[in-house]
């Protein structure tokens, strides 16, 4: 996250790692920092020039040369942090210059004072954040309760750490199990360290933070990261049933979420076992789960996208339409969800025999791939698209997109050679389905 935007860390700006730095560490040490291109002209006759140089040269060239390579960092400026006790030097340097030039003993208390004002904001941030105190904005950016949805904030999933120290105090020892059952608790990140003295109590696993609907949890420790941007600002996060909340300043970084409703899971489960079994009585059963699960939390994102599915395979498109512009509320741009509605104009075309459909799944599923460039699903599908259109080249190169982003995408091979014999290019057929043995 950058700016307010989710992007792939190959199409940061090249400003990212300079903004970082400038938001992220103390204003008193960039002060001082930036003073010291000034302050080594005094101690000039000491002949500390050329040291000053070589520590600028430190700080300033990695960043230069990372923005010149255009390289792949993400996660603020995590890769860099060895410029920053250059900075700190520097910075040292340049307000110790600063105090003996003034010759005024109230001049210099005076300074004294306004370097004792600028360590305040980052202290008490030491203080009433602790252990989350990495998580930090300083003065210019407006502190992290300005910047929260703009930049990311617990990316190694520090908050995990207290929170499942709260949930193993404080509510495991209240929860009844039978003597063979174990709480099931549900993770957007690893947290398997911090139980590994409970197995016996307590099974812990991972999901997506949009897939958790889907499975089967008792509780969810769950961290801010990979949350979209927009619902971080909007109080669509924490997520319903949030009965703990770990804070930096007045913003939730991670929280415990108790389930108190299972209608979503056993909607994705009983959706699961109808598409196998083509059972038509299971899927209504689906349905009315899922649309229950929905009138329970209309937020819950795994149940819009489970509903979606269902109403796509029982051929009620309107509906499923329907469903993912409800969801695109609570979650612009949501890749998946764009998807799947073209995708059920892609259904209904075929269903049909309504061609002009496709060039409505075709409207659809490109704006699910302006939002993410390796959506390597909706490549595929847009190849479904213009196959039906018999277009064969716009075909391949789509399923091309999408065994690019995907190398083990089996449906893409078998499509992709599909075309090329539909095309009479046998040559191409039989290498793709080489590829695609080599792969099972």
């Amino acid at each position: 996250m950058y700016v307010g935007i989710v992007q792939w860390s190959d199409r940061l700006t090249w400003h990212y790692i300079p903004r970082n730095v400038l938001l992220t560490v103390p204003v008193v040490i960039l002060l001082g920092w930036f003073a010291s291109s000034l302050t080594w002209y005094f101690k000039r006759e000491e002949k500390q020039g050329f040291w000053y140089l070589v520590l600028w040269f430190t700080v300033v060239f990695p960043v230069i040369f990372i923005v010149y390579r255009e390289s792949n960092v993400y996660g603020g400026w995590r890769h860099m942090m060895f410029i920053y006790p250059v900075m700190l030097a520097l910075s040292a340097m340049a307000i110790t210059t600063i105090l003996e030039r003034l010759r005024n003993r109230w001049s210099r208390y005076g300074a004294m004072a306004l370097l004792a004002a600028g360590m305040i904001h980052p202290l008490v941030h030491l203080i009433r954040n602790h252990p989350n105190t990495y998580v930090y904005f300083n003065e210019w950016s407006g502190g992290i309760n300005h910047t929260y949805g703009k930049y990311e904030t617990d990316y190694y999933t520090n908050s995990l750490g207290p929170a499942s120290e709260i949930f193993l105090e404080e509510i495991l020892p209240s929860v009844n199990t039978g003597p063979d059952e174990r709480v099931r608790v549900v993770s957007n990140a690893d947290i398997g360290y911090y139980f590994r003295n409970h197995t016996d109590r307590v099974e812990t696993f991972y999901s997506r933070y949009y897939d958790r609907g889907k499975y089967d949890w008792d509780y969810a420790i769950l961290y801010c990261n990979y949350i979209h941007p927009w619902q971080l600002k909007n109080g669509l996060w924490p997520p319903k049933n949030t009965i703990r909340e770990i804070r930096v300043d007045r913003v939730t970084v991670a929280a415990i979420v108790e389930r108190q409703n299972r209608d979503d899971h056993r909607g994705a489960v009983l959706l699961e076992e109808a598409v196998r079994d083509q059972d038509p009585q299971k899927l209504e059963q689906s349905i009315a789960l899922l649309e229950q699960a929905i009138r329970y939390d209309e937020n819950n994102e795994a149940a819009y996208m489970e509903l979606g599915n269902a109403y796509t395979a029982f051929f009620r498109f309107d509906d499923a339409r329907a469903m993912m512009d409800r969801l695109v509320t609570i979650y612009p741009d949501y890749d998946k969800a764009l998807n799947l509605k073209g995708y059920s104009y892609l259904v209904e075309a075929e269903v049909t025999r309504n061609i002009g459909l496709v060039d409505e799944a075709i409207r659809e599923i490109s704006m699910a791939i302006q939002s993410n460039y390796k959506f390597f699903s909706g490549y595929y599908n847009l190849g479904l698209c213009y196959g039906m259109k018999n277009d064969p080249d716009n075909a391949i190169y789509y399923l091309k997109q999408a065994i690019r982003f995907n190398g083990r995408f089996v449906a893409a091979y078998e499509k992709l050679a599909e075309i090329y014999d539909q095309t009479g290019d046998r040559e191409m057929a039989d290498v793709v389905r080489a590829q695609l043995n080599r792969l099972r």
